[in-house]
């Protein structure tokens, strides 16, 4: 009996110590998604013609008008 104890708070520790990694692991990319918007607010890219504009666009948040020359 004494070794299941063990054993289960030994599975529950390491589940923690997981769950605990993601979590920091999701910190980590919402800051650094954070500082990188921040970095880039108000600044306005140009593409040279449409297809780099459908390649490079990533993030559907933004809109994005591309710059064709008349």
């Amino acid at each position: 009996m004494v070794v299941l104890r063990f054993i289960g708070q030994f599975m529950i520790a390491k589940r923690n110590m997981e769950e605990e990694r993601e979590i920091n692991k999701r910190a980590n990319e919402v800051s650094k998604e954070r500082l990188y918007k921040l970095k880039n607010f108000g600044k306005v890219k140009i593409y040279k013609n449409s297809n780099d504009f459908k390649q490079k666009r990533t993030n559907s948040d933004t809109e994005d008008v591309p710059y064709e020359e008349v």
